[in-house]
């Protein structure tokens, strides 16, 4: 009875262990990514000094995207990953000389969604192949009209 009662101790362990791994390291396709970069250096006016881009890598694909100030030495970066699988992502100012929003290049795993938002269960909306729909990334076609801004006037 007591090696069992271990088994399911380790086994409970594992998986928990598992768990907080997959959350601490990780972003979910096409959710809301967000991360920020702190700065030493001070700019007397962020919005012109300076420009702060993060490049997100995976495969032979990469989305150069925008930071933006967010107060204080903070620059923070929003990113909904189109694809799952192993990214990479590193911070680039225009600014060479300032060595925290250089070249810090960090890595980012990326799951399929989980979650029960209708928005993002399938995906972004795109035209479809036959140009003549509209569909969610995975092909599926059907969502209400209020994704597309719900006025729309049938023959009237």
């Amino acid at each position: 009875m007591r090696p069992i009662i271990n088994k399911i101790k380790l086994l409970l362990i594992s998986g928990l262990a598992v768990l907080m791994t997959a959350r601490a390291m990780g972003a979910q396709q096409w959710a809301v990514f967000e991360t920020s970069f702190a700065s030493a250096k001070t700019y007397d006016n962020p919005f012109t000094d300076v420009e702060v881009d993060v490049v997100f890598r995976t495969g032979d694909q990469d989305w150069v995207v925008p930071a933006f100030w967010a107060g204080g030495n903070q620059w923070t970066v929003r990113f909904a990953p189109p694809i799952q699988g192993n990214y990479t992502y590193q911070v680039r100012c225009s600014d060479p000389a300032n060595r925290d929003l250089n070249g810090k290049e960090k890595k980012l795993r990326v799951a399929a969604y989980t979650g029960d938002d209708p928005l993002l269960q399938h995906g972004f909306v795109r035209v479809s192949s036959d140009q003549r729909h509209f569909e969610y990334a995975t092909a599926h076609r059907s969502f209400g009209w209020a994704i597309l801004g719900g006025n729309v006037c049938a023959g009237g």
